[in-house]
């Protein structure tokens, strides 16, 4: 929806490097073939991220690269500027929230239909 909603984007492709680096390496190879002149590439998770990473810097293509989870060396990546940036789901309240609400439902309580936790995105200058 955020793609369909921001008219400066144009999705030219859509793939799966299923949460793996080497896979992720293959897909934006393939991807690149087809459209080299690619400015943008969002990637569902920070594994598929670096391999796309590993491919772009050996093609010596630069371009912005976003990615989800915030693992650690996503974070070194965002540092050393591979990685324009990584979206914090924060794993952690999410897991306590979904403990909680357990807790909640276990004692009878009424739930919420939706249960949402921030995200925070994570730049080089949140880093500092």
């Amino acid at each position: 929806r955020a793609f369909a909603e921001n008219h400066n984007l144009k999705l030219v492709a859509k793939e799966t490097g299923n949460w793996k680096i080497d896979e992720a390496y293959q897909v934006t190879k393939k991807i690149f073939t087809a459209y080299p002149d690619i400015t943008v590439l969002f990637c569902a998770n920070d594994m598929m991220a670096l391999g796309a990473i590993k491919y772009l810097s050996e093609s010596n293509k630069k371009i912005l690269i976003a990615s989800y989870d915030a693992l650690a060396d996503a974070k070194i990546a965002v540092k050393a500027g591979s990685l324009a940036v990584t979206v914090d789901q924060q794993a952690k309240k999410q897991g306590y929230e979904g403990i909680a609400l357990a807790v909640r439902g276990l004692n009878g309580e009424k739930l919420p239909d939706v249960m949402l936790v921030d995200t925070a995105l994570v730049t080089a200058q949140t880093l500092q």
